[in-house]
């Protein structure tokens, strides 16, 4: 159910308002960077520039916190057919959920762009040259901040767990150089290298980092191994793809033409990062996602590889060469002696004689180092002995694992052939019978760098060590035969299987098949030591009495809903997967899963034909149960008292489930209850029994108004989430809490305040979320709470900022952007934050930031974009990274001057009166290399100033006084990387930084003459709404792939026909313009679009404008 409208103001034709399923975008008002004004109409529209090229529009950045939701509920379908949802995608941010009702989950940004009318912009969301100035990210942007915000802003974990070795990051720069996410051309790069040379670790890093830039990101892990050992290896991965991209489950894909079919369509105007690892020789890109031109501008597709051979000839290619020496040696000390105590000497040589031996890849100096720690001299003999002995990777690794016990070998090799990719918390049940804890095997696995786990609990193992397990079951004796090994087997290679000698000491297999195959109980009866199945679609009948004495894991997706099999008991089962199944309450399937006594763990997810659950009276081991997205699910039954071992309840997205039964209270052992986006109105007030909950998530509950007094009970709760319920007011008992370390209430907005009693959480509360909510105050209590290291309070209905707020000693971030009615002076307070990195206060009222700014030591991002009232800046810390402000009220900047750290540096206004005061002029004797001099204009403007900003990547400014910019011959501008002007007086720019690689100029109407001589580096030059009339230098922009102008004054582009990396050309009402030379040159053009120009008919193909 899906509503929206665009509509058009009289005042502004690129003015647009969206609504769709029920939320309303607000607008900025006033004069925009960017050199525009907007007009507003109505209050409840959101201004969107045309043509809009960069990814990160801080609309989209902070759309959660700017949105009224409607109350009316949205249908929810699960999992849908992707083809299914392209009609009806909506408008999202990666890094936020939109409408976190309408599935569940966000959805794609296509919806709004096809419900556009053909005369407004089409590509709503994607960034361009009109863009809100202050509101583009850059590379290096994306590199510094994304980092530090991801926990916080993007909602979403890392791949990685563990610290990055020495160097990384230098190759992260590199790589990501070479991508230029800023760039809006389409462009694919191979990172190749041997093996555990650390490409993977390499480009989940990267991922991590840049994937907010993009509308869609999706990483595809196990390439290789998922195409080569599966029948339906592409729709798998197609389906992860759109899967991923639409942030929401969908149903397989059936055919591979279809799936390239979807995603053509899906990403044909977005921009989507892709990342294909483990790719093998031979591989053909083409087959799982199309052609590379079939994706929006501005996509980036990285492929992961041992081999270079046979990549698509666009590919651009990085190689991850072995580590130097010294940088080696550094990581074999990391992991040998922690960096807490010092090493002999002896040890110094032995480890010098080590690092010598295996060389420098990474994962064998991480492994060595690791399997070393803490061990006597003798096995560092015989390590060094052994590792002179052994000349390949397996067996060097071999030696570590030949000193696991047995306990862990078996951990060891089930993660590698099976588990790999699992919640560690759900594959920890399979080894509870062992000698240890199977939580202090894993721990030991991690140290010893064998296994990792990442920051959502998946196990991960590196493929040469997933390799070495593979080729140890072989070897031990689970099959001579090659098949044996075999993990995915398709339904018709079986019977085939089953015939092969040995079979019986088999462990682990999966049946992979398209339709509903059947297996007889007599092909089973041959694996005895069968401990995981993995069934998909199938169907099994016969006698199983005996079958599986030894089985624990099995995955049986897509159960059908009669069930055949007799005797069906599985003693020793103790994870059982029914996800996306046709089973019923009725469903026979119950009565033999009863039996298995030992159970841990009942997945559900996606069984729509739930209407009841099961009667629960025979699951006297379950502790995780698990039935998320049972979209027709309307009733918990009563006998889920009787699981008294129960730690984990998820029914995520049920949404039509209204009522949970009381019985809920009898679950002692309770530490988690997830009813995110189901239709509860209360929550019984038994939940005050659950003493050992820790997690209370009922984010996404629309109908949701009230939350029990009996919750002050819950001792031990860590985490409530009540983000777009309909809560009016918290209960009183909520300081009792007092353990809580994360409140969230984001998007409350019948929530008016925030009780007293808050201040009650000073030894708990990490995280507080008001975002959104009606409240408008905050208690003075606030300054209570000193372990708070993230304030969240963006588009509330806050005043003032309490003096208090300096109690809040181990604040990091402060978020009230978006805040209208906050006004007045900043406390000076805010100075006693010590740890603040955070500060972001755009598009409020605030008058005043106090003198103490300079007292925050750690601050690296100040935003005060649209703060029409403040009137000056004080002087600001030296550890600053970003600065944003378009403050037309300023009158003076105090000091600007030594910010040497500045990397993003936004200026737009349309007020300055004074830029400086009088202690600029002790710059005045500074070098002309060490300063940008921003000339006054004939409004007799004083200058802006003379800054010393050596390690600047990024300079937007829209300040429309400004006559005249010079940057020194570019000396001191060697790091700029990105330029954007919109300076509607500006007459002369001069000496353009030579490392620029992207230039934007909008609304330059006084300057006719550009010269980008020598701009070397520049891959992106766009020109919109300008005088200009002739570019000097055009032909010298040997790297230029995207060129694009847009109603601007030249006659002609001479040197057009030299630029042999162009890929994008497009030219829109240039009236002036007469002709264009031959372009027949310029091989690498794919994008060629001239539109509205007097002397040319409209083009959009890639072949008509070569002579």
């Amino acid at each position: 159910m899906v509503r929206k409208s665009v509509e058009r103001s009289s005042e502004d034709p690129t003015y647009v308002i969206t609504t769709y399923k029920g939320v309303h975008c607000h607008p900025s008002v006033g004069f925009l960077p960017g050199g525009r004004r907007v007009f507003t109409p109505n209050k409840n529209a959101t201004a969107f520039g045309p043509q809009q090229a960069s990814p990160l529009f801080p609309l989209l950045d902070n759309l959660p916190e700017v949105l009224d939701l409607n109350t009316s509920p949205i249908e929810v379908n699960s999992p849908p057919h992707p083809s299914s949802l392209l009609p009806r995608l909506a408008l999202t941010s990666d890094n936020h959920q939109l409408s976190p009702h309408s599935s569940g989950e966000p959805q794609s940004p296509q919806q709004l762009r096809r419900a556009t009318p053909p005369d407004l912009p089409t590509n709503v969301g994607l960034l361009s040259d009109t863009v809100p100035s202050g509101m583009r990210h850059s590379e290096e942007d994306i590199k510094d901040l994304i980092a530090e915000e991801a926990s916080s802003v993007l909602g979403r974990k890392n791949f990685h767990a563990t610290e990055h070795s020495g160097g990384i990051n230098d190759k992260v720069e590199e790589i990501v150089n070479l991508l230029q996410v800023e760039v809006n051309d389409i462009r694919m790069l191979a990172i190749h290298g041997v093996g555990g040379v650390g490409k993977t670790t390499l480009a989940k890093i990267i991922f991590d980092q840049i994937s907010k830039c993009f509308e869609g990101s999706s990483f595809l892990a196990d390439i290789q191994e998922t195409v080569g050992q599966r029948d339906d290896g592409f729709q798998v991965l197609q389906t992860k793809v759109i899967s991923d991209i639409l942030k929401r489950d969908c149903e397989k894909i059936a055919s591979i033409d279809e799936g390239i079919a979807i995603i053509g369509e899906m990403c044909s105007d977005i921009r989507v990062l892709i990342v294909l690892d483990n790719v093998g020789p031979g591989f053909q890109l083409e087959e799982l996602i199309g052609k590379l031109d079939s994706f929006g501008p501005g996509s980036r597709i990285i492929i992961i590889t041992r081999c270079k051979d046979g990549l698509p000839r666009m590919a651009n290619t990085y190689e991850v060469k072995n580590m130097p020496y010294w940088e080696a040696f550094q990581l074999f000390m990391k992991h040998a002696f922690g960096g807490h105590s010092y090493p002999s000497d002896e040890h110094c040589q032995f480890a010098k004689d080590i690092v010598t031996t295996v060389g420098g890849l990474p994962l064998i100096i991480e492994v060595i180092g690791s399997f070393l720690s803490h061990k006597p001299k003798k096995v560092w003999e015989d390590t060094l002995r052994q590792l002179k002995e052994s000349k390949e990777v397996h067996e060097k690794l071999m030696i570590c694992y030949h000193a696991l016990n047995r306990q862990q070998k078996q951990i060891f090799i089930d993660i590698a052939c099976f588990l790999n990719g699992e919640d560690c918390r759900v594959a920890s049940y399979v080894w509870h019978d062992g000698a240890s804890s199977p939580h202090e095997v894993i721990e030991s696995l991690c140290h010893l760098s064998l296994v990792k786990i990442d920051d959502n609990y998946v196990l991960c193992m590196h493929d040469e060590l997933k390799e070495l397990g593979r080729q140890l079951v072989f070897k031990d004796g689970y099959g001579k035969s090659r098949m044996t090994s075999k993990l995915w087997i398709s339904g018709r290679d079986f019977g085939m299987f089953v015939r092969m000698k040995e079979i019986e000491r088999v462990a682990a297999i999966r049946l992979i098949s398209d339709n509903q195959s059947t297996y007889q109980d007599t092909e089973f009866r041959k694996m005895p030591g069968l401990r995981f199945l993995y069934l998909e679609h199938a169907n099994i009948t016969g006698d199983f009495h005996d079958v599986f004495p030894n089985l624990k894991w099995l995955h049986w997706e897509g159960c059908p809903r009669i069930f055949k099999a007799t005797n069906f008991l599985l003693k020793n089962l103790v994870i059982l997967n029914l996800s996306r199944s046709k089973i019923t309450y009725n469903w026979e399937g119950w009565t033999h899963i009863k039996m298995a006594s030992k159970l841990k763990v009942l997945n559900l997810t996606g069984c729509d034909n739930l209407i009841v659950t099961p009667d629960f009276s025979g699951y006297p081991s379950l502790e995780k149960l698990i039935f998320e997205r049972c979209c027709r699910l309307v009733k918990i039954d009563p006998s889920i008292s009787h699981l008294e071992k129960l730690s984990s309840l998820n029914l995520k997205f049920c949404k039509e489930l209204h009522t949970l039964p009381k019985e809920l209270g009898f679950l002692k052992d309770l530490k988690e209850l997830l009813i995110d986006g189901t239709s509860l109105r209360d929550i019984p007030t038994s939940i005050g029994h659950i003493k050992m909950l820790q997690t209370l998530s009922a984010s996404d509950c629309l109908s949701l108004i009230n939350i029990p007094s009996s919750v002050g009970c819950l001792k031990s709760l860590l985490e409530l989430s009540l983000d777009n319920s309909k809560v009016t007011e918290l209960p009183s008992s909520i300081d009792e809490l007092v353990q809580l370390r994360k409140l969230s209430l984001r998007n409350c907005r019948l929530l008016g305040e925030l009780p007293s009693a808050i201040g009650g959480f000073r030894e708990s509360l990490h995280e507080l979320d008001v975002s959104g909510t009606g409240i408008s105050e905050l208690p003075n209590s606030i300054g209570k709470l000193g372990r708070l290291r993230v304030l969240k309070m963006e588009s509330s209905f806050i005043r003032e900022i309490p003096s208090t707020i300096g109690g809040l000693t181990n604040l990091e971030q402060l978020h009230g952007s978006h805040c209208r009615s906050l006004g007045g002076d900043i406390p000076d307070s805010i100075g006693q934050l010590k740890s603040l990195k955070i500060l972001r206060l755009g598009y409020t009222c605030i008058t005043g930031l106090p003198s103490s700014m300079c007292d925050l030591p750690d601050l690296q991002i100040l935003d005060l974009l649209c703060c029409d009232t403040l009137e000056m800046l004080p002087t600001l810390p030296l550890s600053l990274t970003s600065l944003r402000f378009s403050c037309k009220g300023i009158k003076k900047i105090s000091h600007l001057v030594g910010l040497h750290g500045l990397k993003e540096l936004v200026l737009a206004d349309s007020g300055f009166e004074e830029l400086l005061d009088q202690t600029i002029g002790s710059m005045e004797t500074a070098a002309p290399s060490e300063k940008i001099q921003l000339l006054q204009n004939k409004f007799e403007m004083e200058q802006l100033g003379h800054f010393d900003l050596p390690e600047l990547k990024v300079l937007d400014m829209c300040v429309p006084q400004i006559n005249s910019i010079c940057f020194d011959d570019g000396v001191a501008f060697h790091s700029l990387r990105k330029l954007v002007l919109s300076c509607v007086n500006l007459k002369i720019l001069q000496f353009l930084p030579p490392m620029l690689v992207s230039l934007s100029m909008q609304h330059c109407w006084s300057l006719e003459i550009l010269n980008v001589t020598g701009l070397k580096a520049l891959s992106e030059l766009q020109l919109q709404d300008s005088a200009i009339c002739e570019i000097y230098g055009l032909d010298s922009l040997g790297a230029l792939q995207i060129l694009g102008i847009s109603n601007c004054g030249m006659e002609s582009l001479w040197g057009l026909d030299k630029l042999t990396s162009l890929q994008s050309l497009t030219l829109s009402c240039c009236d002036n313009l007469l002709g264009l030379p031959p372009l027949i040159k310029l091989h690498q053009l794919r994008v060629r679009k001239i539109q509205s120009c007097k002397m040319f008919h409209d083009i959009d193909d890639p072949k008509e404008l070569i002579p």
